[in-house]
């Protein structure tokens, strides 16, 4: 993709995974797994406290207004 978030999207890093995943207040121990998707990007993350967070990003454009 040419624009920026589709740029963004397709290099996503772990280091950005974790930086999304404590935006919300958690703490992540710096584990991250990615687990299997056809078109979105999925992965474990362990927090501090023991439990686990599975994040999910959308590929750009997957959902828009018209669905």
């Amino acid at each position: 993709m040419s624009n920026k978030i589709g740029g963004e999207y397709f290099s996503l890093s772990y280091e950005e995974v974790l930086r999304a995943v404590e935006s919300l207040g958690v703490r992540t121990t710096g584990l991250c797994y990615p687990l299997g998707s056809l078109e979105n990007r999925v992965y474990e993350v362990e927090l501090e406290d023991g439990r686990r967070m599975v994040p999910k990003f959308y590929r750009p454009g997957r959902h828009s207004e018209a669905t």
